[in-house]
């Protein structure tokens, strides 16, 4: 079996372009340890001082900088600029004013004797990471590094420094589980005692970026306190990566711990009592997404409890961990790639499988927010698992509906579950166990899992609201760098100028939303696609003039199929097209090889597409071409070979690709053939919603 590398858009999602990134950076990093041993991710205590910043001037006049006097050792000056940067400059380089302050304020710096040579005036002092940015304390050293395993010396308050243990595990001899539902009627009791917390509306300052290529990365919010941890990526081209963390208080705002480790690490979930999972993305340029590690918190410190390898041993696809979840009794849940949901539970320094089961590869399960009962994404169901017996409550088909790379979202309440499959939602009453909605949403952006907000609103890619009941796209919320929730509010992160940057809260959907609804459904002409509507199908845009006739018999029985009236003509019409594409280089290898090891292909490629047209204008679009994702060799066949079957419009897309069942008219904002246009949108800024 071969994989493609970097595959091209399929039905207009990109599915490995984060990979293929990754391996065009592996290049331009340089392996390094420039880490002092130390405390994982201490609290910066350093007071400031009490100066204010001014602008301070080389003795060239070329070189200025907004900073704080800081201290003066020997003929070094060290100055602190708003960005919380710490710069280091020779006395003899500042103007002859400058260098009076600097003499005038050093009876009043703290000491300081680490300095680097740099050739700028102004240099970044030792102890500053390769972007720029301040370390708050000591670094965690390198897990996976030589000579980054000892125990890490007391730094802060010095009150908790962490186990740091290497956790071993296996899977021998663990229990398989198979999807055998108890009940053939999928039927949950609803939890009513749902009580949402609440946070203040005013926006949260974040501590200020070290530079352009810093960005927030992922969050996780503690289950049982106002408390969250954001992760950011610094990761500049040249330089080794890093993982910034900020810990802070929901309700006062308050930053209470902070720090950097190197490598980049993603969150993954939050116990009650304080642990961290995350799980490594990359190891100094990298891949090496088969390690997870739990930090703790405990008062002012962040460190490392344990380092593990749930996947060591694997290849292919089950050695990549694509999710993870703490319990509430502490037990923690993991998935691979391949698709494997294993449950783990911490004995000592090992971690014991528990069970096990085979979900649909590369889909992402959903728990509970009280961690009862977990729904799973498998081949041609979903289910539901209850979490405490370990036993599966019941299953539901998807039977003939492509649901690719699905994500499973369960309510709080645990009356509805949505099956979310790039482009398409399933939707359940987890009361009665009927599907009670099927709506074509079109790609959606963004990586964030879905969420419901009750039982008839649901978020997408963590920017675009979904009313279920009247399967309407009804608000886009953008300009955020990423999205999580507090229960039901949701907490956007959004820059600002000079590299700012805030945590802006907002229950969910906003007034104004709801509010564009009530009057938006008073609309008779609404809905310019619904049960009932005359359609005319165009195939005059299909290449090859012999395959137009059965391609429109394919479409007139998949729209009468939706309820619609096919005629020879109509208010709305479906366009299918072919069009040629330019020759693309493709880069193919084998499972279990590495990334770097792919090689390329040129492959002729070709567009396959449906429109719908209302008034002249596309309201919906889908699309796919024909370059395969992988490959299946026969005995002494080539790749060159395998590919120059696939030269050729892909008419099985017109079979296959899902139509919606209801389609609104355009909103004035919404952009030609934008299948994700929303009724209203709105921006995330510091300020609040725009």
């Amino acid at each position: 079996m071969i994989s493609r590398l970097h595959q091209r858009e399929i039905f207009g999602c990109t599915r490995q372009q984060s990979v293929a990134a990754s391996h065009k950076r592996i290049t331009g990093y340089a392996a390094w340890l420039g880490w002092t041993a130390g405390l994982l991710l201490v609290l910066s205590s350093s007071s400031l001082p009490a100066q204010e910043s001014r602008t301070w001037t080389d003795a060239t006049g070329k070189f200025k900088i907004e900073a704080r006097f800081v201290s003066l050792e020997g003929t070094k000056v060290t100055l602190l600029q708003t960005s919380g940067e710490e710069i280091e400059i020779d006395l003899s380089k500042l103007s002859p004013g400058d260098r009076k302050l600097a003499q005038d304020l050093a009876k009043k710096a703290s000491e300081n004797p680490f300095q680097v040579k740099e050739t700028s005036p102004f240099a970044p002092k030792a102890g500053k990471s390769a972007t720029g940015g301040s370390i708050g304390g000591p670094s965690m050293p390198d897990r996976t590094a030589t000579g980054g395993t000892e125990p890490a010396p007391a730094a802060g308050t010095g009150t908790y420094t962490g186990r740091d243990a290497q956790l071993t595990s296996s899977v021998d001899g663990v229990t398989e589980l198979l999807l055998t539902p108890q009940s053939d009627k999928l039927a949950l009791p609803r939890n009513d005692a749902v009580v949402d917390r609440k946070l203040p509306s005013r926006g949260i300052a974040l501590p200020k970026k070290a530079n352009f290529f810093e960005k927030a990365n992922s969050m996780l919010v503690h289950p049982g306190k106002p408390e969250a941890v954001v992760l950011y990526h610094i990761s500049p081209p040249g330089q080794s990566p890093i993982t910034r963390v900020v810990v802070l208080n929901l309700e006062t705002g308050k930053i209470t711990a902070q720090g950097q480790v190197p490598n980049l690490y993603t969150g993954v979930g939050y116990g009650s009592d304080g642990l961290i999972l995350v799980r490594q993305v990359e190891h100094h340029g990298k891949g090496n997404k088969g390690l997870m590690e739990g930090w703790i918190v405990k008062g002012k410190d962040l460190a490392r409890e344990w380092s593990w390898e749930p996947a060591k041993g694997q290849s292919g696809r089950d050695e990549e961990l694509v999710w993870g979840e703490i319990l509430p009794d502490g037990r923690v849940l993991t998935a691979n790639e391949g698709g494997k949901i294993t449950c783990w539970k911490t004995e000592g320094d090992q971690m014991k499988a528990l069970w096990r089961l085979q979900a649909q590869g590369s889909s992402r399960p959903d728990v509970t927010r009280d961690g009862k009962y977990m729904a799973i994404a498998a081949d041609k169901q979903c289910a539901v698992m209850d979490l405490e017996s370990g036993e599966v409550v019941a299953t539901v088909p998807t039977t003939g509906r492509h649901l690719p790379w699905p994500r499973m979202a369960i309510s709080a309440e645990h009356s509805r579950m949505a099956c979310f499959g790039f482009d398409k939602i399933i939707v359940w009453d987890l009361q009665t166990g009927e599907e009670i909605r099927e709506i074509a949403t079109g790609p959606i952006s963004g990586d964030a899992a879905p969420l419901w907000l009750d039982d008839d609103f649901l978020l997408l890619g963590g920017h675009l609201l979904v009313d279920v009941k009247n399967q309407l796209r009804l608000w886009d919320y953008t300009g955020a760098e990423m999205t999580t929730f507090y229960d039901r509010t949701g907490l956007f992160v959004v820059g600002g100028p000079s590299q700012s940057s805030s945590l802006i809260p907002i229950a969910l959907p906003h007034p104004a939303a709801k509010n564009f609804l009530a009057r938006a459904l008073q609309d008779p002409n609404l809905f310019i696609l619904k049960e009932g509507t005359q359609v005319a199908i165009d195939v005059s845009g299909i290449q090859d003039a012999a395959q137009q006739a059965a391609i429109k018999d394919k479409l007139t029985a998949k729209l009468t199929q939706r309820g619609f009236i096919v005629g020879t003509s109509g208010s709305i019409i479906l366009k299918a097209s072919t069009e040629s594409g330019k020759s693309e280089k493709m880069s193919y290898r084998s499972f279990g090889e590495a990334p770097w090891n792919a090689k390329e292909y040129n492959v002729q490629s070709y567009m396959s597409r449906l429109k719908f047209v209302w008034n002249g204008k596309d309201v919906w679009e889908g699309s796919g071409n024909n370059i395969p994702g992988f490959l299946s060799l026969s005995k002494d066949e080539t790749i060159e070979q395998a590919l120059k079957k696939h030269e050729k419009p892909n008419y099985h897309f017109f079979e296959h690709c899902e139509i919606p069942k209801l389609l609104t008219k355009p909103a004035e904002n919404a952009t030609a053939g934008s299948s994700t246009a929303a009724l209203g949108k709105s921006t995330v800024t510091i300020s609040g919603l725009q």
